[in-house]
């Protein structure tokens, strides 16, 4: 009197972890560009390369069918913030599939182009910014590796600290209130303070 229903099996591939790329640095590179590059990944088909500019909140680019580990972005718009992800295409067995993105890394092009005379790296002090400025929810501080973040309040009092390990750090501003903060950022001998606004 009874009937039984009988349901396949399939399988959820999991996205295999070792074919995304660790995403190393973005150097300047001219005109008003930079040259993402990142470690390569065995059986890797090509790579794709996702360019976000922060500061519009647009994708700047997407360059599909990398052959090689770094691909240069140039004639950037100025005076904007990017961040640059990568991933793997690969060969899954069944056909082409796309692994996760790679970490970020963020740069920031001055307004006035990312080299100064003589071509010297003029985007290094001027890498480290946080935004979105002003911010209602998570605040990104893009800084140098071993870099000390230190979001504190108008009255001295320190709120929270990091030190980045990679490209930048985040913090969860959505318990503090509104109001003016500060965040100080050291990188060796030099220390930059940067006013924040939550809204």
């Amino acid at each position: 009197g009874c009937e039984a229903a009988s349901v396949g099996s399939f399988t959820i591939n999991a996205m295999d972890t070792n074919f995304i790329p660790t995403l190393i640095s973005a150097p300047n590179n001219a005109p008003n560009g930079f040259l993402p590059n990142w470690t390569a990944v065995a059986g890797a088909t090509n790579y794709q390369l996702r360019v976000l500019n922060v500061t519009d909140g647009t994708l700047e680019a997407f360059i599909t069918g990398i052959a090689g580990t770094s691909q240069a972005v140039n004639n950037l718009p100025t005076g904007k913030l990017y961040r640059f992800n990568v991933r793997t295409r690969y060969n899954n067995g069944s056909g082409l599939v796309n692994s996760g993105y790679s970490n970020p890394v963020s740069r920031n092009l001055p307004a006035g182009g990312n080299k100064s005379e003589g071509g010297v790296d003029a985007g290094a002090a001027s890498a480290i910014v946080a935004y979105p400025n002003p911010v209602s929810d998570v605040l990104y501080v893009a800084a140098a590796q071993g870099a000390e973040v230190v979001l504190f309040d108008l009255s001295g009092r320190v709120i929270t600290e990091q030190t980045v390990a990679g490209s930048e750090v985040k913090f969860n501003m959505n318990e503090l209130s509104e109001g003016v903060y500060m965040v100080r950022i050291t990188n060796g001998a030099e220390v930059i303070t940067e006013k924040i606004v939550k809204q």
